[in-house]
């Protein structure tokens, strides 16, 4: 993992000045005069373990550096250089969560909704209580390619940890009445709107719509 700026500027500090001692021990140690002299092995071991964590070090910051870079140019619409930065920094740490989250974005960004689903599947399976927003991403990638059953599982699960949201009950209203079950969907309306949210307005537009019988526009992924 990435080491925080000022854990790695203490350990630059410190492993600058042991290291050369170190490598003059292990030049002198064999002429060294005193009883209890240090052991060659164990001086090579420690300079062994410090070459090692620098390497480590070095490829993090690498992999933190490619993940802060791609968020720009994702936003900017270069999705592709994104991904080709996101993928050299999982591939340094796969098991960074934060990074296969990051890239799952970037997939929905480029529309590419089925392996942002797969993504954001992974990190909800492993860490749903940090990326409690997961689900609800995911809701909007099954949204995107007609799979409104699934949105609403992962609206109604985000839902239940949040349920004064309104927008996401406006979500999970749209996502019913596009499976053309208005019952359920002027029952989302209603939860929302007894939140007292700010998206009241667009709750009794949906309302209004769904009462006449109104075709709706969805909303995109990643809007708000």
């Amino acid at each position: 993992m990435f080491l925080p700026q000022s854990i790695d500027h203490g350990y630059t500090k410190i492993h600058t000045r042991i290291k050369p001692v170190l490598l003059v021990l292990i030049m002198k140690n064999n002429s060294l005069n005193v009883p209890k002299r240090p052991s060659l092995h164990v001086l090579c071991l420690i300079l062994v373990c410090l070459i090692v964590l620098d390497a480590h070090i070095s490829l993090a910051g690498k992999a933190d550096y490619w993940a802060r870079k791609v968020n720009n140019l994702s936003r900017q619409g270069r999705h592709m250089e994104a991904l080709i930065y996101i993928n050299k920094a999982i591939k340094r740490e796969p098991s960074n969560l934060k990074y296969i989250y990051l890239r799952a974005f970037i997939l929905e960004r480029s529309k590419n909704y089925i392996g942002a689903i797969k993504d954001f599947t992974k990190v909800i399976i492993r860490d749903a209580r940090h990326f409690s927003h997961a689900p609800r991403f995911r809701a909007d990638c099954f949204v995107a390619i007609g799979q409104y059953s699934k949105a609403i599982r992962d609206y109604r699960k985000f839902l239940r940890a949040e349920p004064k949201d309104g927008k996401v009950w406006s979500y999970l209203a749209e996502a019913y009445y596009l499976m053309r079950d208005a019952k359920s969907a002027l029952m989302a309306i209603n939860k929302g709107l007894r939140t007292g949210s700010h998206w009241k307005g667009r709750l009794l537009e949906l309302q209004e719509a769904i009462l006449f019988g109104k075709r709706i526009k969805p909303h995109g992924p990643l809007s708000n």
